[in-house]
């Protein structure tokens, strides 16, 4: 895990741009930095390493020091700043090159299978200097090109260039677990960065609002949903996608070609088979991530996925290593899982556990950073527990930690799963059916015919009407008072940023593609990366992805239990208590009590927020907050996304 910049320019750019683009990162990767410059004219390349390179790089890459070479220009520049973890040794170092200086690759991310990958190229005569997975995916791309990307599990963003034929390849992972941006630069060419804020460092970079993320953000609650971000012509590489630039192409336009489709053929066995298939391929995801030559933690909320994580890894370790679990919690009982985090914690064995309560202080004096790290607004202050889960593993000297992102939005975790199974009941006539469901939610969650009924209905209605009724519930709408859209210059009329979907195998794509998962994952690596650690998903192994979309809904959701094949795969790994757990909480926090108990600074708060906002947010919005504050209007997460937004635009001094 680590961070990477890239210029690539047809007028050049001189080394000290490409250095101060990679300054802004060192979180990233503390561990080693190093440059690479190599210009068209003369078809030369140049290793460079950089200050915080160990003295064994130098001598055994005999590179050059990056201060006596900052005034030079290229046309392509490479930097990496690395987080060790395969083969932590100099070996590691990046950029990496071969064939005498030709393939010169930067990398983000961790690559699983590299082990089984090393074994297929040596037979195939390569030979390897290093045990690093970056050095199997320099050789798997000279070998196979673009084609090797099916080859790979894991997560990664990729630069290659080519300095022979001159061109420089970007790819993706299949789900973008790992960032890549790109700005495209004056003179037609392009920076690509891992994380926005390094874009501040480029001469004539300036911070433009998208309006119309920004608008989705702000009423709809949806980011990371397209290939734009909240920063007008900041994009990112598609997840599953590839590009080439060529040093050829004057035009030098970015044309990303998709390289991974989820092509998964219907599952037609029993449940019975598909759990036992589930359990194989959790399994051995899970003991994939377990490969890395530093200390490994695993994340322990007490919900299902995490508990999961934990007890597999239980398992496979045999305690022959003592495993440190991080867990967040509340003195609040109704926000406080530590019941379940202790089933947990008595199931298992050799087990250092750490626990800790959030903190409304810390909280209110730790946004500033998180604001920063994040490079765009969230919604929540659920990142703040997830931020502090990784400030807890850092001071415990892990390096690596197994988290559970990507289960709920698979097998059918959460509660909006209700109403798309409900109705596509209803359209099949499946009366019997949808009888047994909805009795099923009344007895297992309380949710009576005044909750599945409207889910029925709003399949049915059309448009318009269901807009008046989001109205008159408090519910966003395409007509919003508390937003000036002139000033943000979009249509009131425009589409929701995310459709409603009303089949649940559409929905869970929608959910792994656009509503749910990319925010999670840009939340989860920029709260991990803040603090040198590395965040693994288990649950986002492709083999488990593929699988999980071939099965019948109703092996994941039925009679109101969720996770169904989850479940019955780990029966004999989780604590009973915790497999048979049906509430829903994540990353919670008691942020509506601390709202509350200090009414005043959050009045503040929201003053101040109307102000920075630039005339985006109008009088009604801060009437709208101050009623939730006051107890005189349904407190919603549209608070937070008001309050994190202006903090946001003026953290990065973003101009409307």
């Amino acid at each position: 895990m680590c961070g990477i910049s890239a210029i690539f320019s047809p007028k050049g750019m001189k080394l000290e741009h490409l250095v101060n683009l990679n300054t802004p990162i060192l979180h990233r990767g503390p561990d080693d930095e190093g440059y690479y410059l190599s210009s068209w004219d003369n078809n030369s390349g140049k290793h460079l390493f950089g200050k915080t390179s160990p003295v064994e790089t130098q001598q055994m890459f005999q590179l050059e020091d990056v201060d006596s070479c900052v005034s030079e220009t290229g046309n392509v520049l490479l930097a990496h700043r690395r987080l060790a973890i395969r083969d932590v040794s100099a070996r590691g170092h990046q950029p990496m090159t071969c064939n005498k200086q030709r393939f010169n690759i930067i990398y983000n991310g961790e690559v699983y299978n590299s082990d089984e990958i090393k074994s297929e190229l040596v037979e195939l005569g390569y030979h390897f200097e290093s045990t690093t997975d970056t050095e199997v995916i320099l050789y798997a791309f000279v070998e196979w090109k673009e084609k090797m990307l099916s080859k790979l599990n894991g997560m990664f963003s990729i630069l290659i260039y080519d300095a022979q034929e001159q061109n420089l390849f970007i790819a993706r992972d299949r789900f973008g677990i790992k960032p890549l941006y790109y700005w495209q630069l004056e003179d037609g060419g392009y920076a690509f960065v891992s994380e926005i804020k390094q874009l501040q460092m480029l001469p004539n970079w300036e911070a433009k609002l998208n309006h119309e993320r920004a608008f989705d953000f702000l009423n709809w609650g949806q980011t990371d949903h397209t290939h734009e971000t909240m920063f007008a012509g900041v994009l990112h590489l598609p997840p599953g996608h590839y590009a080439y630039l060529s040093a050829k192409n004057s035009q030098q336009t970015l044309n990303p070609i998709r390289w991974y489709n989820w092509d998964t053929p219907e599952f037609t066995g029993t449940f019975e088979e598909a759990v036992e298939k589930f359990e194989s391929l959790f399994v051995s995801s899970v003991d994939y991530r377990l490969r890395a030559d530093v200390p490994i933690g695993t994340c322990l909320s007490g919900g299902l996925d995490s508990s999961s994580i934990v007890c597999v890894v239980n398992d496979l370790l045999q305690q022959k290593q003592v495993q440190k679990t991080f867990s967040s919690c509340s003195e609040h009982k109704r926000f406080d899982e530590r019941e379940f985090v202790h089933e947990v914690l008595n199931k298992t064995k050799n087990i250092e556990p750490h626990l800790f309560n959030l903190e409304h202080k810390k909280f209110s004096s730790t946004l500033p950073k998180i604001i920063y790290h994040q490079d765009e607004p969230f919604l929540s202050p659920s990142v703040f527990a997830e931020w502090s889960v990784f400030e807890t593993v850092s001071q415990n000297g892990v390096k690596v930690t197994l988290d559970g992102h990507g289960a709920d939005e698979q097998l059918c975790g959460y509660h909006t799963f209700y109403g798309p199974l409900l109705y596509s009941l209803f359209a099949k006539g499946q009366w019997l059916q949808l009888v047994k469901e909805i009795k099923a939610l009344k007895k297992l969650h309380g949710y009576g015919l005044g909750y599945s009924l409207p889910k029925i209905v709003r399949g049915i209605l059309p448009d318009s009407l269901n807009q008046f009724l989001f109205k008159i519930t408090n519910r966003p709408t395409k007509q919003v008072n508390w937003i000036d859209l002139d000033r943000l210059k979009v249509d009131s009329q425009s589409e929701t940023a995310v459709p409603d979907v009303f089949d649940l195998k559409k929905l869970s794509f929608q959910q792994m593609t656009q509503h749910s998962l990319p925010k999670q994952l840009r939340w989860c690596d920029r709260d991990s990366m803040a603090f040198s650690v590395e965040s693994r998903v288990p649950f986002v192994d492709y083999r488990v992805v593929e699988f999980l979309y071939s099965l019948p809904s109703t092996y994941k959701l039925e009679k109101g239990i969720t996770k169904r094949v989850l479940r019955e795969s780990m029966k004999n790994y989780l604590p009973t208590k915790v497999k048979d757990r049906i509430d829903k909480m994540g990353f919670v926090t008691p942020a509506e009590i601390w709202v509350k108990d200090d009414p005043e600074h959050y009045l503040q708060l929201i003053d101040s927020a109307v102000e920075k906002s630039k005339g985006i947010l109008n009088q009604e919005a801060k009437n709208r907050l101050t009623r939730m504050v006051k107890g005189e209007q349904k407190f919603d997460h549209s608070f937070w996304r008001i309050i994190f937004f202006a903090e946001w635009m003026d953290t990065f001094k973003v101009e409307v």
